[in-house]
């Protein structure tokens, strides 16, 4: 239990983890009868890894120690096509959102991240802490 809150809060680091877990995450959403897309989907990490020189990003995210921070925290975690992961790469957050919001998304993650009208620190921090409640809970785990 101690390892899984801890994951919940200081963040997934390895790609396998955090694919599985926002998978995991994703079908949670669906209740019990989440499409067969979410075995094959791809973890998007809407902040990017890394960063270009100059990029959009850096006006949000401009201290790099807590971009370090939020990179891996669950909130900023959703799934996508593999082929539409490709095409959003580290692309600035209303060009991704304009890829999420197409229609033939099937990921109830990506409409969690479409509510924000930008993508900051406080929204990863709002959305892991909703994201890490709702886990909790399901697990029956939520409490101390």
């Amino acid at each position: 239990k101690t390892r899984v809150r801890t994951a919940l809060s200081e963040g997934l680091q390895e790609d396998d983890v955090a694919r599985m877990f926002i998978r995991w995450y994703e079908a949670l959403l669906w209740g019990d009868d989440p499409p067969s897309d979410v075995l094959r989907a791809s973890n998007e990490h809407i902040l990017p890894f890394a960063l270009p020189p100059g990029s959009d990003w850096l006006r949000s995210f401009s201290d790099e120690a807590e971009r370090g921070r939020c990179t891996y925290q669950i909130g900023n975690l959703a799934c996508l096509t593999f082929e539409d992961n490709m095409k959003v790469g580290n692309r600035p957050f209303a060009e991704k959102a304009r890829v999420y919001a197409a229609p033939e998304a099937p990921y109830r993650t990506l409409r969690e991240v479409l509510a924000w009208d930008d993508w900051t620190p406080d929204a990863i921090r709002t959305r892991s802490a909703a994201m890490r409640a709702l886990v909790l809970e399901r697990l029956d785990m939520a409490g101390p």
